[in-house]
């Protein structure tokens, strides 16, 4: 693989060419790098849902329609609710698989 393509983006190739070709794709291929190195430039890389999540506990914090919906988008993710938010689900998430 090389290794200024993302790995998502070989997934995002998995996806969509994988069942039609019988399985994952051999990342090695150049056609296949070619694809993936294509959707890199292309599409935005996968948002983590954790923090789908935590933009929406944060922006309940708001009476504004406006920023709520600009912290649902992606526009507040510096913010310290956001941060506090997305740290606490992922504490939370790893607590519970551990337990």
């Amino acid at each position: 693989m090389s290794e200024d393509i993302p790995e998502w983006a070989f997934d995002r190739v998995d996806s969509i060419c994988g069942d039609n070709m019988g399985g994952i794709m051999n990342r090695s291929f150049s056609s296949v790098k070619a694809f993936a190195r294509y959707i890199a430039e292309h599409e935005q890389p996968p948002v983590d849902p954790d923090l789908l999540l935590a933009r929406e506990v944060a922006s309940r914090q708001y009476e504004s329609e406006t920023v709520d919906q600009l912290i649902r988008d992606g526009l507040g993710d510096e913010l310290i609710g956001v941060m506090a938010a997305l740290a606490a689900i992922k504490v939370t998430r790893e607590r519970m698989g551990n337990e």
